[in-house]
């Protein structure tokens, strides 16, 4: 028997199974038959044996005999009928593995074969894969394998397929191997030559190449895998797929990277589809039942070629010079939106005159920017998207209009014409210079050309931005860390807002500063005080205020230009005039001086000055004009219209239509485009009449034939002698109305030389000497460094109208070189401490009056109003006492005076005449005012039978101490009804169910209530009546000496809490003077709020508790006499209030709305969520001819409603009228 192979597969405790090698069963063995030792075999062992019936099978089923171990290797599988060949096929059933089972594939042999590393028969791949298209079509052998057979290399497959399988139709190489045990031919080390889809696209390249055409270019742009090439022969730009790049053979070992820029040769093939983003047709269709179709255009077997090769264009001119009129758009996709730019000058290509080129969106000066839309946004047109949408756009820093420097090439894809970047560079004052050594020119060359060799790359040079909503000013604040400022807009008293990449590029920047004349170098910094140009972004007008039903009326008055810079140029801070010098050491005469404002008033000079002409004031736009007549007029290509960006102000709008009417001479108009809804047309309801455009009128052309009748020359002549005549006179109007002589000017304190600031007032009269300048941006005149060249020998302070009395005061300042001073008045009932100016007397030199002295005076009143001392005269020392007396109390400052008298309002006039028996229209509480239908304020009327005011404008102070007993049995307030009624009217007082009881009303029946126990515990206190309220006012403060205020403003008055000394006022009195502060906040100041308050009858009348604002919420017993800010009758429960802490009791409680402001600066209030700051008093000066209207101290009304409404002045109070009738009656 012939000996056979296999390997052991299974192993029992006796026998086992040996998997055959040329046959598919498996063999059974018994221990018995092996040759060695059982124990040394192992599973997977290989051995040889002899196969045979079984001697101890019933069966007569094989078993295995002789068996003998074989080293490792030894036994073979498969055999190879051809070996080491290589065959091909493709994959006509894919296999499949998975966890579970794995299914085997097939593949279709071709009938073509090589040896192991010979490559393909004399073929390429179109053989390869034509072969195997009729080998499937002959049925060539078909053979197994599996997955596992598969050898997947980095390069037999692109990267977008998967590497771990096999497809079906790939095309494959493998050797092939029969299994001796099933007789199977299976393919083995089977590796990928080609899949389906390359195989596909081949063959569609091959058919598309029949067709295609050779073309060169350069890269343009790159992506993940694929990219654009722009062609020299086509303007559109070309696709092209990495798979279709063939690396050069010197970097086939390298790792070759493709860059933009890189020059190559393809083959364009055009393949046509079917368009289905079309959605305008109906199905796809084009109406004729046809699918439309689109053509793609790409590019195969790209190779890249040595920089240079490529031509694109041939120069037609260089250093050329033109205004953009369209700007370039970015790229969408493949395709360039080109601007167009006119020629200044046409020039000529050959017998073809060229006036406009293309500009390509890369070629823009200065490159691109981006921004935010939804951060940022502008009315410029370049910031427009074509794409529309969110997110990030791109710009252009150039605009329509501007002036570009650039050469002129002709492409020859198309033969159009086209900016191209330069060499050439721009030198001061717009001078070209030429980038390379040329013979000298003429000096009356209108370009003058010079030698350079700095310049190292051509680019398309910006020389001078449009002067199309183009203005200049000076930076006043910049905000670096934040990225903004403001500056000073020259032409208008406005600001203009800008951001700091607002700015142009440096390389820009430093071109239009040489274009405009100025040096290079040192280039301007960005900080205050710099000039600058820019682009005016208008965007509209913002109103402020809340609203109201007259704010059509306010409107105008609260609207103000809100103006953005944009492509912000910095200049020289002597670029830009924000005022000019009409007239230096011009001498005038004071003709007036303002009675309110000593160092003010109105000077006369001996000659006319001559204010800045229209053009002065609007450089920019009369350089505009000028500019655009001359292009017009001289040049051959010149622009026909100007038309503005955007939509500007309507104050930008009239000076630029004027100065057209004034500069243009006839040759100009001014129309406007209407703006898509509903801007310009003439609609009436359109609210700007839209964007500007100024046109040139077209003028009848001289006629040159000789031979023209008489008739229609004499017509023309005519006709021109017509227009001369008119256009002086409409020139002439223009300027005299802008160029108006003055002979008044202005002055104020700023005016004036250091020293005379110093020196007395100027008086009406006095010969003066001053430089006079005029504001750019108000067209004011303004006056410098102002001197007294003589005084007026009768000055204004002689003209005394009238003598009001007399008075008393201390000296408070001496000016003896300039013999003038001050005087403080002592006047213990005035509201405000006033200081009035006196003339030293001719005869003194400068010693009779000295800083402290105490004088006496009459008081005069100037025919101005002004009030004046008169006849002043030195008291002994010690008339006006200068420390406390001896036997002066003191007490605790409750509250604060105002420095404002409200007795004289409207509204106090009328309480005052229906007290007097006068018109009772108004007793219902109807009135003109706004709080005239307020409950509190109909019974306060209702109530003031004694014609006392509600309003409390006198301060208060506690007394603690009084040594003397000057304040002994003082008389309380008491209503207008007999003593012995007392008792009864303070209960109707509390039993009233009218919330809104005056002070006065509440406090005399809580006084009248406990006189008698009053007068009762002061007599057993030895006769002081303490801890009661004395009113007193701000001239009742001590104004020299010890613990007096030492200022005019009232800042060093007292406060509320300071310990205080006063004396008693003269003789009928309940006031107090003399008032001098002992110590600052002597007394404990507690916060809390007031619950309980009791008004009408009951056990606890005119009580209510205080709830300290402290950790323990103390609680007091306060009585509501104690109120010393407002009404009783007004007080909320639960109100926050502030009192004074003295030996366990509170004295002169205040709501802290009384004392304090919210505010969202300072602390917060004790008991409140609102943080304060003190309030300020409305101060009036006395006799100075102001009235108060209203004051208020509350931040929301009776009514709920919060401060006063709009235009509440314009309206005509009902008070007022009905006092005016009164009088006159």
């Amino acid at each position: 028997m012939p000996l056979e192979q296999g390997i052991i597969c299974t192993l029992r405790d006796s026998f086992g199974f040996i998997h055959c090698a040329e046959r598919p069963q498996e063999v059974f063995f018994h221990y018995s038959e092996v040759i060695v030792n059982p124990n040394d075999l192992q599973i997977d062992t290989e051995v040889e044996f002899k196969v045979g019936i079984g001697s101890n099978s019933s069966d007569k089923k094989l078993a295995a005999y002789d068996i003998k171990p074989l080293p490792t290797g030894t036994v073979v599988w498969e055999t190879e009928e051809q070996p080491e060949t290589f065959f091909q096929g493709f994959v006509e059933k894919a296999a499949r593995q998975d966890s579970r089972s794995s299914v085997e594939g097939t593949i279709r042999v071709v009938n073509k074969k090589k040896k192991k590393g010979s490559g393909v028969d004399d073929g390429d791949d179109d053989d390869v894969t034509t072969t195997a298209a009729a080998s499937a079509a002959a049925g060539g052998q078909l053979i197994r394998y599996r997955n596992e057979d598969y050898q997947a290399s980095s390069s037999s497959r692109n990267s977008n397929s998967n590497s771990n399988r096999l497809f079906r139709g790939d095309l494959v190489q493998f050797r092939i191997l029969m299994d001796r045990r099933t007789k199977q031919n299976y393919g083995r080390y089977i590796e990928l030559l080609q899949t389906e889809k390359d195989r596909k696209r081949n063959e569609k390249q091959q058919k598309l190449l029949q067709t295609a055409v050779e073309e060169q270019g350069i890269v343009v742009s790159l992506n993940n895998g694929f990219g654009f090439i722009k062609s020299n022969k086509r303007r559109d730009h070309v696709y092209f797929h990495y798979s279709n790049l063939i690396i050069p053979p010197e970097n086939e070992d390298d790792d070759f990277e493709l860059q933009k820029g890189q020059e190559l040769k393809f083959w364009v093939v055009t393949e046509t589809e079917d368009d289905n983003n079309d959605n305008n047709n109906n199905n796809g269709n084009n109406g004729n039942g046809k699918n439309k179709k689109k053509e793609k255009r790409s590019a195969l077997n790209v190779e890249c070629l040595p920089k240079g090769t490529v031509v694109f264009h041939s120069e037609v001119a260089k250093g050329i010079q033109g205004i953009v009129e369209i700007c370039p758009r970015p790229p969408i996709g493949s395709d360039d939106m080109y601007g167009t730019i006119r020629l200044l000058d046409p020039v000529w290509d050959g017998e073809q005159q060229v006036k406009s080129v293309l500009l390509e969106f890369s070629d823009a000066p200065g490159g691109t920017y981006t921004y935010n839309k939804q951060q940022q946004h502008s009315s410029s047109s370049s910031f427009t998207n074509s794409t529309g949408g969110g997110g990030s756009v791109m710009g252009l820093w150039i605009e329509n209009g501007d002036t570009l420097l650039f050469d002129v090439v002709k492409e020859l894809a198309d033969g159009s014409y086209r900016a191209s970047p330069t060499y050439h560079t721009i030198g001061k004052g717009g001078t070209i210079i030429e980038p390379s050594p040329s013979p000298p020119k003429d000096e009356g060359d209108a370009v003058s050309k010079t030698t350079t060799t700095t310049t190292t790359t051509p680019v398309v040079r910006l020389c001078a931005c449009s002067l199309v909503h183009r203005a200049d000013g000076v930076i006043h604040t910049v905000k670096e860390n934040s990225g903004y400022g403001f500056l000073h807009f020259s032409e208008r008293c406005i600001d203009v807002h800008f951001k700091t990449y607002n700015f142009l590029p440096d390389e820009l920047q430093s071109d239009l500063r040489l274009y405009l004349g100025y040096d290079g170098t040192p280039s301007p910094t960005l900080e205050s005080g710099t000039a600058v140009q820019f682009d005016i972004c208008a965007h509209g007008r913002v109103t402020r205020g809340r609203g109201g039903r007259q704010q059509q009326q306010q409107q105008q008055m609260h609207d103000r230009e809100n103006i953005k810079g944009h492509r912000m140029l910095l200049l020289p801070r002597s670029a830009v005039m924000m005022e000019k010098v009409v007239k230096t050491q011009i001498q005038g005469v004071v003709k007036s001086v303002d009675p309110k404002q000593f160092y003010s008033g109105i000077v006369q000079v001996e000659e006319d000055l001559e204010p800045m002409s229209i053009e002065e004031r609007h450089p920019l736009v009369a350089k505009m004009i000028h500019s655009f007549l001359e292009e017009s007029n001289n040049k051959p290509n010149g622009r026909s219209s100007l038309v503005f960006r955007d939509v500007v102000s309507v104050k930008e709008d009239e000076v630029v239509v004027e100065m057209v009417n004034l500069l243009g001479g006839g040759l100009l108009e001014c129309t406007h485009i209407g703006m898509a809804g509903g801007g310009g047309g003439s609609s009436s309801s359109s609210s700007h009449p839209g964007r500007l455009c100024i046109k040139r009128v077209e003028q009848e052309k001289e006629k040159d034939d000789t031979a023209t009748a008489a008739a229609e020359k004499e017509e023309g002549e005519e006709k021109e002698e017509k227009q001369k005549q008119q256009k002086p006179k409409h020139t002439k109007k223009n300027k005299s109305s802008m160029m108006m002589s003055v002979r008044q000017v202005h002055y104020d304190k700023s005016s004036l030389t250091d020293e005379l600031k110093e020196d007395v007032p100027l008086g009406k009269g006095d010969v003066v000497k001053m430089d006079v300048h005029q504001c750019r941006r108000t067209g004011r005149m303004i006056v410098h460094n102002l001197t007294v060249v003589e005084r007026n020998p009768s000055p204004d302070v002689d003209e005394v109208a009238t003598t009001e009395g007399s008075g008393m005061g201390i000296v408070k300042e001496v000016v003896p070189k300039r013999k003038f001073g001050f005087i403080t008045v002592l006047d213990e009932t005035a509201t405000k401490r006033e200081s009035l100016f006196f003339h030293l007397p001719e005869d003194s030199k400068g010693t009779m009056y000295r800083k402290g002295d105490e004088v006496k005076f009459d008081i005069g009143l100037e025919k101005s109003g002004k009030r004046v001392a008169l006849n002043v005269e030195l008291l002994p020392k010690g008339s006006i006492p200068i420390k406390a007396a001896a036997n002066a109390c003191q007490g605790y400052i409750l509250m604060e005076p105002t420095h404002t008298s409200l007795s004289d309002t409207p509204l106090r006039r009328k309480f005052s005449h229906m007290s007097t028996g006068g018109s009772d229209k108004s007793s219902s509480g109807g009135g003109g005012g706004r709080w005239g239908d307020v409950k509190e304020d109909s019974t306060r009327r209702n109530n003031n039978n004694n014609n006392k005011t509600d309003l409390h404008e006198e301060g208060c102070i506690l007394l603690l101490e009084d040594k003397t007993g000057m304040f002994k049995n003082r008389k309380m307030r008491k209503s207008k009804k007999n003593a012995s009624d007392d008792d009864a009217k303070s209960l109707e007082s509390f039993d009233s169910h009218d919330d809104a009881k005056s002070i006065e009303s509440t406090d005399s029946a809580l006084d009248d209530d406990n006189n008698n126990e009053k007068t009762t515990n002061g007599e057993e206190r030895g006769g002081e009546d303490l801890h009661i309220h004395l009113p007193y006012k701000n001239g009742a403060i001590a104004i020299h000496g010890s613990g007096a205020t030492s200022s005019l403003d009232g800042s060093t008055n007292p406060r509320r809490g300071d310990l205080v000394s006063f004396v008693k006022a003269k003789k009928g009195t309940t006031s107090v003077r003399d008032v001098r502060i002992i110590t600052r906040q002597a007394a404990k100041l507690i916060q809390g709020r007031l619950e309980n308050i009791e008004l009408e009858g009951g056990p606890n009348r005119g009580k209510a508790k205080f709830i300290a604002a402290t950790e323990k919420e103390e609680v007091y017993e306060v009585d509501l006499r104690e109120v010393v800010s407002c009404d009783v009758a007004v007080l909320k429960d639960k109100q926050a209030v502030e009192a004074v802490l003295h030996d366990g009791k509170l004295y002169g409680i205040c709501r802290t709305s009384d004392l304090y402001l919210g505010s969202k600066l300072g602390t917060k209030m004790l008991g409140t969520k609102n943080k304060e700051r003190p309030k300020l008093n409305l101060s009036v000066k006395k006799n100075r001819g102001g009235r108060i209207i209203a004051q208020s101290m509350m931040a929301k009304g009776p009514d709920g409603s919060i401060g006063f409404v709009n235009g509440w002045t314009t309206r005509k109070s009902k008070y007022l009228g009905e006092t005016q009738e009164k009088t006159t009656g």
